[in-house]
């Protein structure tokens, strides 16, 4: 039901706050553009090629979005879709994907990054607030987390609840909670080569290799 709303969302705010708009075609923006508004594609992907400075939230409904290194961006958000985003990138807010992955290289991201159907793998990169999933592995390495890692409940009343894996890797640290919110999931907590779960630990197994 929650993906239904936020598709729903998404399409209601096709024509409202964005200055590029794509329906069935995909997105370029080149590169060093600097653009006050955002940019939406339905059924096509979204590519922010180097130095783009988007003032705007950039979104996508079936479709991927890869940002290459040096921009300076507002909101990622996709639904079916997955979000790529390259060294010395500034997320000044949040990304969130609905069924697709995240992966940063080098990136910052001021707010959270939330997935339901998918996985956060993260380099070298630092989050200000938390890292949310429902069904998705996480993955840092050389990374800071500066508030909490979250496993939502998703409600699914049955059992296809798989178990998630919350991986630290190369001095990897997150600053805050660990949190299960799922008492029908298994999670586990790897730490490895000198990384670091600095606050509690919720509901989970720890493993330190």
């Amino acid at each position: 039901m929650r993906n239904i709303v936020i598709v729903m969302l998404l399409s209601c705010t096709l024509s409202l706050y964005c200055f590029d708009l794509s329906i069935n075609k995909s997105i370029t923006v080149p590169e060093g553009e600097h653009r006050a508004g955002g940019c939406t594609s339905v059924n096509g992907s979204i590519t922010l090629e180097g130095d783009s400075h988007i003032a705007g939230t950039c979104r996508t409904v079936n479709g991927a979005i890869h940002v290459g290194s040096d921009c300076k961006l507002r909101n990622l958000q996709t639904v079916n879709g997955s979000i790529k985003v390259e060294k010395n990138t500034y997320v000044s807010h949040d990304i969130e994907s609905v069924n697709g992955s995240v992966r940063g290289w080098g990136i910052k991201v001021r707010g959270d990054i939330s997935t339901v159907n998918g996985r956060v793998r993260l380099e070298n990169s630092q989050v200000m607030r938390d890292i949310t999933t429902h069904n998705g592995h996480i993955d840092l390495s050389e990374s800071v987390v500066e508030d909490d890692i979250i496993i939502k409940d998703n409600n699914a009343g049955d059992d296809s609840r798989h178990q998630v894996e919350i991986t630290l890797d190369n001095n990897s640290v997150v600053k805050g909670n660990i949190i299960n919110r799922d008492r029908d999931r298994k999670v586990i907590v790897i730490l490895k080569n000198n990384s670091k779960a600095e606050g509690d630990l919720r509901d989970v197994e720890l493993i330190e290799k």
